[in-house]
């Protein structure tokens, strides 16, 4: 039982760290769209 529960445990921890990548790479994706919808749209640059 305790060897099913570190398991668990084990995996939880796994799950974490997954979910944390997810989010520095869903802020990664989000800057590098707003950088390119600068790019691909010039008029909303000069009207700022």
């Amino acid at each position: 039982m305790a060897g099913t529960r570190r398991d668990i445990a084990n995996l939880h921890e796994d799950w974490v760290g997954m979910s944390s990548r997810l989010d520095n790479f869903d802020g990664r994706l989000q800057r590098i769209e707003r950088r390119l919808d600068l790019i691909d749209d010039p008029t909303s640059a000069a009207g700022a």
